[in-house]
Formats: C-alpha cells, sequence, structure tokens
C-alpha cells in the first residue's frame, strides 16, 4: 500500500538465520518480485550459508554478509549507495591517488553518441537527451585535443549529425548538442546506425585516430524492428575494432537488444522513463571524463611522550609516506602541508612550500623526538589550519578540495566545545577532516571531530606498530578519494539519557550546542519541563533564526522610480525582522561582484535601513546578469563565517532579476546543487520575465519561485516571502507615519471589489469563487498575464482561503470553448492557488472566426464547476476580457441564467465596447460590480488591500472598510 508508480522500489531484507523455504517456491516469489521492477538486497548476520539470500537478492553485488548486529553499519554505505544509484542520486567521485576505469586513465578518447528518438518523443522530452549527452562530457579536456565528440542518429536509414573533427572545443560542442535537431521516426534500424558509427566515424575521415580508445554510447527509447537479424553482426564488428558499446535504453521493451550490442551485459541499462536516465550515468563518466585529481592536504599530527624516540622512524615516519605514496605531488595535483602540534602548533611547511615529492618526503624523514609533546590542543591546530594553511598565503588554491588529516595519540587538552567548534566551521568552509587515532587518543572526541559519516572518516590502529597498516592507510585513501562538501544539517536537537555520551550528542547538535543538546538526568525525569521546554524551544528558536543574502540584478536602463521600489521592498522585509534580537542577519549581493555589506556588517535594524537608503541606482551598473556568478559569489564570499554567516541558523539567498541570464543550465544546475549541499536555501523573484524556467532551475523547490509583471508588484511579495522564511516576520512592523498614510490613499483605486462582493449576500460560511479570462487574438500573452497577476492578487490577499472559507476555481474561453483549469476543492491553500494560477498559460486559437468570439462561459462554470444541486455556497464569478462584444446576447442572457441561480456576477471590461457589455453582464449595483478599463495595465492600479473576498464577518466587512478609508485619508 502507497506505491508510486513513477518511484524507483527497493526491498531490504535482513535476517541472521535461514528460512528453510522450500528452493523451488522462493525462486519462484523471487522472480516475482523482481518482475515489478524491485531491487531485492539481502544482509545476512552471522550466517554460514548464505545461498538463500543469494537466491532472492537482485544481482550477486546485492548480497551482504556480517558477523554480529553490530557490524551493520559496515555496510551501511554500500548499501546507501547502491540505493543512491537506483534513484538516480549519482556522487560524481573525483579520486585523488589514482584514476578510476581503464579508459580514463589515458585522459584521450574519442567518443561517439548514437541516438534514436521514436514518435512518443517530443522537444521537450528530447531535453532528456541533450542533459544527458552535456552532463557526460562535461569533464572531458576537448579543449587541448584529448578527447573529441561525434553525435549521430538513426532512423531506417542513419545519419552523421556531427563527427570527431568537427568541433575542437568544449564551448562548440555543448552549443552543437543544445542545438541538436530531433529525428524522430515510428521504425529504426540500429544496425544501419551501427554501421554508420563505423564506416563513417569511427574512420580517418570521420576524425577516428587509431592510437587513440573509442566509446560508443547508443540511446534509444525504442526497440530496432528493422534489419533485427543484423543487429548482431553490426554490433560485433564495431567491438572487434576495439571499440566499447555502451548502450543505454527506455522501457523494458529494448533491454534484450541492448545486451546484444553493448560490450558486456554490465554495460547495457535500461530504464523505466527518461527521469531514471542519469541514473547510470556515473559509469560511462568514469570511463570518458579524465577526473579531477587535485588535492590540497593539510596533515596535522601530535606525538605525545608516550611513544618512544626509536618508534617514530620505524612506525610513524612510514605511516606519512605510506599516506601520500600515490599522491601526483610532482604533477601538480596535489598539495601538502605539514604540522606537528603541542599547546601551540608548529607549521613546518605550508601548501606554497615543495612542489616535489621528493622534498615532501625529506621533510618527513626529519620528524623525531623533539617533535613529541606532553599535551596538544587540537582546537589551536584546526584554527591554524583555517586561517594559515587554507588561505591564499598558505598555498591554498580555490579549485582544489580540502582534506585534513588529523593525527592524535592522546586526549585534547583545552576547552573541549572550542574544539568541537573549530571542527564545525573548517567543516563548515567545505573541508573534509578524516581522523586517526592511536594509543591514549579519545574515541568518541575524534569522532566528533570527523567528517560525517564518522564511521568512515574516524579511524583508529591498535598500536603504533600497525599504524601503517592497509587497515588504516586505505580507508585514508578512501576518505579523501570520496571528498563530499560538508553539509550544514538544519535543527538538531540531541537528547542524552542513562550512558548516552555527552560529548559526542553535544558535536551532533546545532549550535550553541547548550541550548540544542539536552540531557536527562534518568529515564523516570525525560518527560520533565526541564527536558521538554528547551526541546520545544529549540525548534521555536530555528524557525525564527536564519542569515539571508538578498542578490539583486537591477537593468542600468531601469527608472529611478523601479529601483526606489525595489529598495522599499527590500526594506519591508527588514522591518518586520528582528535584527535588533539577533535572530536575524542580511546581507546585500548586487550583480557584477558587489559584496554591498556582509551579514556581520549591520548588527541593527536602523543600521540595515541607513544601508539601503543609502543605495544608489548607478551601483547597478551590470547590462547582462551573470546568475552563475552570483550563486558562487554568494557561496564562498558571503556564507562563510568570515561574512558573518553563523553556525546552526538556516541560510537563504533571496534573488532578485528582471533579467534571463541565458547561461548554460547545466552549469546553473551544478551551482544550484552546490548551495545546497552548503545548507543555502535559495528563493528566485523574477520582474517581467517571459520564462521563469532559469528561476525554477536554480531554486531549492517550486514554492521558492515567484514572478510579476513589474516592480508594482513586489511588495505584494513580501507576504509570501514571509510565510516561506518565518524568520522574516519576527518583527512588528512600524506604525506608518500620517504621511506614510496619505502616500497608500493616494495609491488606492477608487473602486472597491469589496463592496461589490458584500452587496446584498449574507452571512454563508462558504464562498465559491471563479476567475474566467477570456482568450482572443487581441490579447497577447503580455495581456493575459496581467490577467492572471490580477487575480493571483486576489488570492494573495484573501485570507479565508486558508480558514477553508474561501474555494477558488480558474476558468479560460474563447472561440467557442472553455477550460477549467482547476475546481474549486482542488486547492485549500493561497500558496497552492496562487501558483496553480501563475501556472495558467492561452490555448491555442485556430481559424478565423475567433476575433472576439465568445462562448457561453456562464453555463459551462454553473455546470461543471459549481454544485448547482445542493447550493450549499455563495457562487461568486469574476469575468475579465476586452471582446464582449461578439455574439455579446448570448453572452448577456447566458450570465442572466447565472444570476437567476443567485451566482455573483463581477465584470471587468477592457475598451469602451466590452466595458458596456460588462455593464449588463455585472449583478446589481452595476456601477460597483462592472469595472470599466481603458486597457489591461489599470488592473495593476487596482489595490490588493481593496480585494479582500467574503469571511464570516462579511455582513461587517463594508462598514469596516469604510473606517479604514477615513483613517487613511
Amino acid at each position: 500500500m502507497g506505491d508510486r508508480q513513477e518511484v524507483p522500489n527497493a526491498l531490504i531484507i535482513i535476517t541472521d538465520e535461514a528460512s528453510n523455504a522450500d528452493a523451488k517456491k522462493l525462486k519462484k516469489s523471487s522472480q516475482a518480485v523482481k518482475k515489478k521492477n524491485t531491487k531485492v538486497y539481502t544482509i545476512g548476520v552471522g550466517m554460514k550459508d548464505m545461498s538463500e539470500l543469494q537466491t532472492a537478492a537482485s544481482d550477486p553485488s546485492n548480497v551482504f554478509s556480517v558477523d554480529t548486529m553490530d557490524d551493520l553499519m559496515s555496510v551501511r554505505e554500500q548499501l546507501v549507495g547502491k540505493i543512491k544509484a537506483l534513484q538516480g542520486d549519482v556522487s560524481a567521485f573525483m579520486p585523488v591517488f589514482k584514476t578510476v576505469g581503464d579508459l580514463s586513465a589515458t585522459k584521450t578518447l574519442d567518443l561517439v553518441f548514437l541516438l534514436h528518438t521514436s514518435k512518443k518523443i517530443n522537444r521537450g522530452k528530447y531535453q532528456y537527451y541533450k542533459d544527458f549527452i552535456s552532463d557526460i562530457i562535461r569533464g572531458a579536456d576537448i579543449d587541448s585535443g584529448k578527447v573529441r565528440v561525434a553525435v549521430a542518429a538513426y532512423r531506417k536509414r542513419g545519419v552523421v549529425i556531427f563527427n570527431l573533427k568537427k568541433y575542437k572545443t568544449m564551448d562548440k560542442v555543448q552549443t552543437a548538442v543544445e542545438g541538436l535537431k530531433l529525428y524522430r521516426s515510428k521504425v529504426g534500424s540500429v544496425a544501419k546506425g551501427l554501421d554508420l558509427v563505423r564506416g563513417k566515424i569511427l574512420s580517418k575521415a570521420g576524425g577516428d585516430r587509431p592510437d587513440v580508445p573509442n566509446v560508443v554510447v547508443l540511446l534509444t527509447d525504442a526497440k530496432s524492428t528493422v534489419d533485427e537479424k543484423k543487429i548482431k553482426s553490426s554490433a560485433r564488428k564495431v567491438r572487434n575494432a576495439g571499440t566499447k558499446i555502451f548502450a543505454a535504453g527506455i522501457g523494458k521493451a529494448v533491454e534484450p537488444q541492448l545486451k546484444l550490442i553493448a560490450s558486456s551485459d554490465d554495460d547495457a541499462f535500461s530504464v523505466a522513463s527518461l527521469d531514471d536516465l542519469f541514473a547510470f550515468k556515473e559509469k560511462i563518466v568514469k570511463q570518458v571524463a579524465p577526473h579531477s585529481t587535485k588535492a590540497d592536504i593539510a596533515i596535522v599530527f601530535h606525538l605525545s611522550s608516550g611513544i618512544a624516540p626509536a618508534n617514530i622512524p620505524k612506525y610513524f615516519v612510514p605511516f606519512l609516506k605510506a599516506i601520500l605514496e600515490k599522491a601526483n605531488i610532482d604533477g601538480g595535483d596535489v598539495r601538502v602541508s605539514l604540522t606537528n602540534f603541542a599547546k601551540r602548533p608548529r607549521v613546518r611547511f605550508n601548501l606554497a612550500k615543495f612542489k616535489t615529492s621528493a622534498d615532501v618526503m625529506k621533510q618527513i624523514n626529519a620528524i623525531g623526538r623533539k617533535d613529541r609533546a606532553r599535551v596538544g590542543n587540537g582546537a589551536n591546530a584546526l584554527k591554524n589550519v583555517r586561517t594559515k594553511i587554507f588561505s591564499k598565503k598558505g598555498g591554498d588554491r580555490p579549485d582544489a578540495p580540502n582534506a585534513v588529516i588529523l593525527i592524535m595519540d592522546n586526549k585534547s587538552v583545552g576547552n573541549q566545545k572550542v574544539f568541537f567548534r573549530e571542527a564545525e566551521q573548517l567543516k563548515a568552509t567545505g573541508a573534509k577532516i578524516i581522523t586517526v587515532g592511536m594509543a591514549k587518543a579519545n574515541a568518541a572526541e575524534l569522532r566528533a571531530v570527523a567528517s560525517q559519516p564518522a564511521d568512515d572518516n574516524a579511524i583508529f590502529a591498535k598500536g603504533y606498530n600497525n599504524i601503517a597498516s592497509p587497515d588504516v592507510i586505505e580507508p585514508i585513501r578512501n576518505g579523501i578519494r570520496a571528498r563530499k562538501s560538508y553539509v550544514v544539517v538544519e535543527g538538531i536537537i540531541t537528547v542524552g539519557m542513562a550512558k548516552a555520551n555527552a560529548a559526542e550528542l553535544r558535536a551532533v547538535a546545532s549550535q550553541p550546542a547548550d541550548d540544542n543538546a539536552i540531557f536527562a538526568k534518568g529515564y523516570n525525569n525525560i518527560a520533565s519541563p526541564d527536558v521538554i521546554e528547551p526541546i520545544r524551544n529549540g525548534i521555536r528558536a530555528r524557525q525564527d533564526r536564519a542569515d539571508i543574502v538578498f542578490a539583486v540584478h537591477f537593468n542600468p536602463r531601469g527608472s529611478q522610480a523601479d529601483f526606489d521600489r525595489l529598495v522599499s521592498f527590500l526594506q519591508s522585509l527588514i522591518a518586520t525582522s528582528d535584527v535588533d534580537g539577533k535572530k536575524v542577519r542580511f546581507g546585500l549581493y548586487i550583480d557584477g561582484g558587489i559584496v554591498k555589506f556582509n551579514l556581520n556588517k549591520n548588527p541593527t535594524n536602523a543600521a540595515l535601513a541607513r544601508a539601503l537608503s543609502s543605495l544608489r541606482r548607478r551601483e547597478a551598473r551590470v547590462q547582462k546578469f551573470d546568475l552563475e556568478r552570483v550563486l558562487q559569489d554568494t557561496r564562498r564570499r558571503m556564507f562563510t563565517p568570515q561574512g558573518g554567516d553563523r553556525l546552526g541558523v538556516p541560510n537563504g539567498l533571496v534573488v532578485i532579476t528582471d533579467a534571463n541570464s541565458g547561461q548554460d543550465r547545466r552549469a546553473l544546475r551544478s551551482e544550484s546543487r552546490r548551495a545546497a549541499e552548503a545548507g543555502i536555501g535559495v528563493y528566485t523573484l523574477g520582474i517581467g520575465l517571459s520564462d521563469k524556467g532559469e528561476l525554477e532551475n536554480v531554486a531549492s523547490s517550486s514554492n521558492n519561485v515567484f514572478a510579476f509583471s513589474d516592480y508594482n508588484e513586489l511588495e505584494r511579495y513580501g507576504a509570501l516571502l514571509r510565510k516561506e522564511i518565518r524568520a522574516l516576520d519576527t518583527r512588528q512592523a512600524p506604525v506608518p507615519t500620517t504621511r506614510d498614510r496619505v502616500r497608500l490613499s493616494e495609491r488606492l483605486h477608487q473602486i472597491p471589489l469589496a463592496d461589490s462582493v458584500a452587496e446584498g449576500l449574507d452571512c454563508n460560511p462558504r464562498v465559491d469563487l471563479v476567475f474566467a479570462f477570456q482568450q482572443t487574438k487581441r490579447i497577447t500573452e503580455s495581456h493575459f498575464r496581467k490577467m492572471v497577476d490580477f487575480a493571483k492578487n486576489v488570492v494573495l490577499y484573501s485570507t479565508e482561503i486558508d480558514d477553508g472559507i474561501l474555494h477558488v476555481s480558474a476558468v479560460t474561453f474563447g472561440a467557442h470553448r472553455e477550460k477549467t483549469h482547476f475546481g474549486l476543492d482542488k486547492y485549500s491553500s493561497r500558496q497552492a492557488i496562487y501558483w496553480n494560477i501563475d501556472r495558467i498559460s492561452r490555448f491555442k486559437l485556430k481559424g478565423s472566426r475567433v476575433k472576439g468570439e465568445n462562448s457561453d462561459v456562464f453555463s459551462h462554470i454553473s455546470s461543471k464547476v459549481f454544485d448547482m444541486k445542493s447550493l450549499s455556497a455563495k457562487m461568486i464569478i469574476i469575468v475579465m476580457g476586452d471582446q464582449f462584444r461578439r455574439r455579446s446576447s448570448v453572452f448577456i442572457k447566458s450570465a442572466e441564467k447565472a444570476k437567476a441561480r443567485g451566482t455573483k456576477v463581477f465584470a471587468i471590461g477592457i475598451g469602451p465596447i466590452p466595458g458596456a457589455i460588462a455593464t449588463r453582464v455585472a449583478s446589481p449595483p452595476r456601477a460597483i460590480n462592472a469595472l470599466v478599463l481603458k486597457d489591461f495595465d489599470e488592473l495593476s492600479q487596482i489595490d490588493s488591500k481593496h480585494l479582500r473576498l467574503p469571511n464570516l464577518d462579511l455582513c461587517k466587512l463594508v462598514e469596516k472598510q469604510a473606517v479604514q478609508d477615513q483613517r487613511l485619508t
């Protein structure tokens, strides 16, 4: 129960004894599960006979064996890796010490993609093909000529799109891939496609190089039904020439053919849908792209007086040399620093000092008895690494990942909290910490300091004599090899009881640990207020705290009035955020690499208000929006300890732009992933953009994307953003002055929609509202978006939706047709309705008689949308358009019937003739319920505070509004 069709299934079986079931029945049951596309993983605990588990598992590699239940964690990472691969969440491992895969070691390659698309693949789905190719070649060294790329397709015959010598730079190849033509066909001959690759591409004329390995990647979504008998021989001819073939298919029907074509069964992949296409990318990438082998490694060690002097050259020095044995120091890929520490650290050499392996090894050989110390302070050592080693002066490279190997044979002295805090600050910069403990080292302490998962990154040697054993060396190498950025986990509160390790739980808890690490004296008082209240307070505090950066792109040609609106919007958000109480911090980044102020620059609301008031339009001097740089700079320069970022406090990046960057979507997606890994939630706001796909690509979720037609709409965005980021609503906004009230009243439209809606209504507990948007050839996309924005503003200020009183639907009509986009009970929150109105698009108009034809929209709404049988709700229709004059008599009669059934009609006509008809369509009093506008721009002039819709106090709404208007004036 609860299985989702579009989501992969996995079954994990853990047992400590055999079932003794009938072998035939077990095999049959296992096959039945596998046929349903379920991956089965089995774990045997202390079992001698694993035959049953091997039968049940989907693959021999999915069978795991451990001695005891305590050893289960040893297979955790392997199992997680397989599940992630099943999901398509494939990490790009970048080995430091050795390359992975047979072909990547050569770093040269001739790579051919062979594509087939059936009629089921449209342009949208074809983008998956393009993205798949682009992701595979992203790390390939094309510019130097080491890797060449070609693309071909096949229908009944093959076609070369471009051969291996056509494009010689990454930019040109990526541009060609992005512009690939869609070659669709009902049938295809993969045999002809393979023959084409062998004869036309993997040849001297096609750019093939005889001394370079060849790889062909076949990608298809349909079984080849032409020349089926030739497939096997055509594939064999390609393979016999020394070419490796990967075959990837969408749909189970193609799987048998893929295995005939691929170099081996392991090189044939099939997935259920295009969404799963990237699940097998990693294996191909490993053999295509020469992986980055860069790393900056800081070795930090403390040797106590407990180690005999003779054991240093005998055991410890060989241990360090074994770690670096395979590091490519001479080639410049790896840089190393060496520090030993007592109470204070001593840097023997930094990352920039030595460029050859011989020099590094010479310094390691010099370690001796003088480098021992009675005590060592780990906090000072890690702080030194963060501030002195991983710095530009210390030789740190921005494009090389950082790794720290911390080696101790005794417990760290000093405040343990400071030690843990320094470790967290170092990990927050993206550095990975691997700890090695010997002799009297504190295991819990080193596990708390190490990067997660501690089972992999906290390593312990039984004694000095076996520190250089493979059991110690290999985990260190693997830890650096699989380096992953440290991810800030939001909101961990730990509760310890009985024999729980206090140091361990404090290290795991979010900062400050004094608040988020809670300990009960015993089981009998775990439910006491002393335990419960701190947990509740911790959760509340997490929601009310945030470090927020605004990243702004403003067109230099924009008006001063629009720039003032932008500044006013930022000021309004800060006005309702508790900066004075240290709950919220703000930073401001202006496109073009300008950090206007960091998170720790303005510690009070007043200081922030002054800083924003000092902004000048001339500071927005960049014409072209560089979104990729915005994401990089804010992450690297602002969301850092130096920039004022606080540990344990959620991070939010709010990107505000009036232009699209047009940058490579894969690069933007990659930067968005890095922001997510750093714990940064990204919110995007587009102003006047026709396409918000780029912003959706970057935002953390679809709920974090907002779009408006112009800067006039900005202040209405604040309410939605405050709902998403609770920290923006932690302070009561100042009461406006008399001058502010006058300005507000001047902006209000003279026609209050609330009066028109409330007139004559009773206090019905449910109100059903339908927006009806007309579509004609004269209503352009821009006009249509303005009608949509109008409806969004009505929803935005209708709190009765969240109370379950107001229900909303949306309909489009025109050209003798109607379309209901969503029903009255489809969505129950303002946010959901807001976004689904925003997603409404115009339907395509066909024929010559569609300039202004009206459809019978009122009958459609009455029969398809409203519940006319029960009539349990008050019904309202807001209809708007610019072409009511065609078949106006039918339109008016249909409206009269709807009104006779008790429906309230509010009509908005754009232009004089539609306006005249709108007055006849609207419910009485028509002077209020019919709104005549000169053009679509006037829709935005209706203040949203006059668009409030009925609530339980509907009868008093008009009176309240009159009092409000009196106060405003």
